[in-house]
């Protein structure tokens, strides 16, 4: 694995962009090293694959789904949480216990976790309609979001709820046709830093500010937000990125190399169920 340079990046803000370093093979069983974060993807149309990964319970979830996009995420973003749980711990992807409870409340929504790789390994795990994208750190928490640039009128929509003034200012004053992915990188750093938080969508995303290289309070958040940095990063446009997708990452520590594994949109290419 070789350590990857820095790279300018395009939008609001001053966030870290990093190239990608790409190592000839991910070596089962080796997580991140320090300042390292791994990026998998694996598009949802490949959703088949994954069937025998799942536990009954998850098997029985995705069959009451309506066949369609639905369950296709689903059974795309649960397999390859138990993929990655195989590859980096080394153990059977459907005997994997992997921890749902919300911090805050106690219910089984909350952001997952690996009870096998507690305070070793964390990850988080985001999706459009084409993809599912997951992110893993060693060591801290990490939070990762993607999007597709929405059109105009949705991107005026959400520039007036999730924005603040001076984001707002900092967006009109990108090129016009800068401006929809502008908003959607600012998206993606703050729903980040929210999934890191165990949150998700329920923080206001007007009182995060994202234009920085952290992400910064500029309002009331939610009980129990962390107390130290959300160091944010722009993930580099490569593999399904490269399609109108733009992906975002927040981390308690942070992060200096991105490594996409050989072949990085296959998680494994043996993975024992």
């Amino acid at each position: 694995m070789t350590p990857a340079g820095a790279a300018a990046g395009a939008g609001p803000g001053s966030a870290a962009v990093l190239s990608p370093a790409r190592p000839r093979a991910a070596v089962a069983g080796v997580p991140p090293g320090p300042g390292e974060l791994h990026v998998w993807a694996w598009p949802v149309s490949a959703y088949p694959v994954w069937g025998e990964l799942l536990t009954e319970e998850e098997t029985a979830r995705a069959d009451a789904l309506p066949d369609g996009p639905a369950r296709a995420t689903y059974v795309s973003s649960r397999g390859l949480q138990r993929a990655l749980g195989s590859h980096y711990l080394r153990l059977p992807a459907r005997g994997l216990r992997i921890d749902r409870t919300c911090a805050h409340c106690g219910a089984e929504h909350g952001r997952p976790r690996f009870t096998a790789g507690a305070g070793r390994l964390d990850y988080s795990v985001a999706h459009t309609r084409d993809w599912v994208l997951a992110a893993v750190v060693s060591g801290g928490l990490v939070g990762v979001d993607v999007d597709v640039v929405p059109d105009a009128e949705t991107s005026g929509r959400l520039a007036r709820k999730a924005l603040t003034d001076g984001e707002r200012q900092a967006l009109a004053g990108l090129p016009e046709e800068e401006r929809a992915a502008g908003l959607v990188r600012l998206w993606t750093r703050k729903e980040a830093g929210s999934k890191l938080a165990g949150r998700g969508l329920a923080a206001r995303f007007d009182h995060l500010d994202a234009a920085g290289p952290t992400l910064r309070r500029a309002g009331e958040l939610p009980d129990g937000w962390p107390s130290g940095d959300l160091h944010l990063l722009d993930l580099p446009p490569v593999g399904p990125l490269r399609t109108g997708h733009l992906g975002s990452v927040a981390s308690t520590r942070p992060i200096r190399r991105v490594l996409l594994p050989a072949g990085w949109d296959q998680p494994s290419a043996a993975v024992s169920a």
